[in-house]
């Protein structure tokens, strides 16, 4: 079979790990160009909190920051700048998902690997760097700007020359992740992690999801089994 993973909060813990650190370096650059706060502290509390609403993104939340709070938009290129940058080398390690590691050894020499996530290519790999995951585990690596994922499967799958019943999409986001790989009729795993964990309800009832995890103990166990339902 075909293993898609998304790679925040699918295979690295970015929310938890990468995420606020990034955005207060994105604050503390913002500043350093001209950008006057009251505190520091509450202020990089505020940007948090619009990060932590649902549906946010780390743009944005910048950008919600700076409109909420009045403050001029002359200072979102240079926070998404920094937003992008590869993780500096003093940047605590970032955490693999649990069982992220024994799940790819077991599955990586059955299955074909991919991963297709968005980003900058530097901070991406950089995330794969600090978690500790190689990058030879997987056979494609694609990195993306927009946010629109379909016509990386869609690639990905015809370059595999497989159909859509041996192919398996794992996301933590369900608009994201999830839609286009279902659209494309693809089996759909949800990682009930970071942004996406109130939505495994959702997702599994409306059918985008056809599995949700929250760990990726049991899935060696359920990719064999979704590959018996695809040859049967």
């Amino acid at each position: 079979m075909l293993i898609i993973f998304d790679l925040d909060d699918t295979l690295v813990d970015t929310s938890i790990c990468i995420t606020p650190r990034k955005l207060e370096e994105a604050l503390q650059a913002m500043i350093r160009e001209g950008l006057t706060v009251d505190n520091f502290d509450s202020a990089l509390r505020s940007l948090l909190e619009f990060d932590a609403a649902p549906g946010a993104s780390s743009p944005s939340a910048l950008e919600a920051f700076l409109s909420q709070h009045g403050y001029s938009k002359i200072f979102l290129p240079v926070g998404l700048a920094k937003l992008r940058e590869e993780l500096s080398p003093d940047h605590e390690p970032a955490l693999a998902v649990p069982h992220a590691f024994e799940m790819l050894h077991a599955v990586k020499n059955r299955h074909n690997l991919a991963i297709v996530t968005m980003g900058s290519p530097s901070l991406q790999y950089s995330k794969l760097k600090k978690a500790g995951i190689d990058p030879a585990f997987f056979s494609k690596i694609v990195i993306i700007e927009e946010k629109n994922k379909k016509p990386s499967y869609q690639a990905i799958i015809e370059e595999a020359r497989l159909p859509s019943q041996e192919v398996v999409v794992c996301g933590d986001r369900v608009a994201v992740d999830l839609v286009p790989a279902k659209e494309l009729c693809c089996h759909t795993v949800h990682m009930a992690r970071g942004r996406g964990r109130a939505l495994r309800e959702s997702a599994l009832s409306s059918g985008i999801a056809d599995y949700a995890i929250e760990d990726w103990q049991d899935f060696p166990t359920l990719i064999e089994r979704i590959n018996t339902l695809g040859h049967s």
